[in-house]
């Protein structure tokens, strides 16, 4: 099998997510045709050993391209939104639950079934985890012990403030918002929320949409002057 071939195997392995309910007490869940997580596990990491080699020599040209680091960046963050947790209780965007021709609802199943299918995901997720180390070799970020303490809602106000009024500039080409909302939060040790367009956008509709803002203009101002009053 090419190369290709095997890239593409193991990506349709990560994105697809089917979970047929099979009413065998034995296998009571067929998920992406593996009736057990191990078998699913063994697949993924035959196919990593063909494939992951290949983007790392990838990403070692991406270090010296911006234009290849950044093609390799988006991949990644394609993959990085799929095994993001949902509001429904699911890990994994895609997740499709079949029982016969019925389509079920995650929410509609027992807790025993929900974990079931979740153990399954989180093979996949394994995988894309250690598939994104060799894939993505960003641009080198220092270690830091400094984090922001700001609640999500100043937090939205101040990547709105940063990125939207036009003040960012990527020096080696164009910079996505999402791009740059990846490397802010690696930067301040902050989770990288993958919600953060929302979490934006209702920190702009708030009442008072500048509230951190002008705090941190209060505390300044009143800093300078306690610096005048020391001069005086």
């Amino acid at each position: 099998m090419s190369k290709k071939n095997d890239l593409l195997k193991y990506l349709n392995l990560l994105f697809e997510a089917k979970a047929e309910l099979t009413g065998d007490p034995v296998a009571p869940i067929r998920y992406n045709g593996y009736e057990w997580e191990g078998g699913m596990r063994l697949e993924l990491l035959d196919l990593e050993l063909a494939v992951c080699p290949m983007m790392a020599e990838t990403a070692v040209r991406g270090q010296r391209s911006f234009m290849i680091w950044k093609m390799l960046s988006e991949r990644v963050l394609e993959l990085e939104e799929v095994f993001s947790p949902r509001k429904d209780g699911t890990l994994h965007r895609y997740l499709r639950i079949t029982r016969g021709d019925e389509l079920v609802q995650f929410k509609q199943l027992d807790a025993d079934t929900r974990e079931m299918i979740n153990r399954f995901v989180l093979v996949q997720r394994e995988s894309y985890l250690r598939y994104a180390r060799c894939f993505c070799s960003e641009p080198a970020v220092l270690p830091s012990v400094f984090t922001l303490s700001l609640d999500d809602m100043e937090l939205g106000e101040l990547l709105a403030c940063f990125y939207r009024s036009g003040i960012v500039r990527c020096l080696t080409g164009d910079m996505t918002e999402k791009e740059f909302i990846r490397f802010f939060c690696r930067v301040w040790n902050l989770p990288l929320n993958p919600d953060y367009y929302s979490l934006i956008s209702k920190s702009l509709a708030r009442p008072h949409p500048t509230a951190l803002i002008e705090r941190l203009r209060t505390s300044l101002e009143d800093h300078i002057e306690k610096l005048d009053a020391r001069r005086w």
